[in-house]
């Protein structure tokens, strides 16, 4: 993997993990709220497993969408 891969990973896990602080949902919780049936996908970023990039940028959207809708009702 790339230093740019392994970034973009950390950052994803980081908003993942960010996520499941703010609403308690589960790495397999988040993963099916993104991609339906897939609730390895979390789980699989934390292994090392490749992904691609269209899927990275699936669960960025939802993780800061979800984060944003959290800080503005808490507001």
């Amino acid at each position: 993997m790339t230093p740019a891969t392994d970034a973009y990973r950390a950052e994803l896990l980081r908003l993942a993990d960010e996520v499941h602080a703010l609403t308690g949902l589960s790495d397999p919780g988040i993963s099916r709220a993104v991609f339906g049936g897939d609730k390895r996908f979390i789980r699989r970023l934390r292994d090392g497993e490749n992904f691609t990039i269209e899927k990275g940028q699936r669960l960025e959207a939802f993780l800061r969408e979800h984060i944003a809708a959290m800080r503005a009702d808490a507001a």
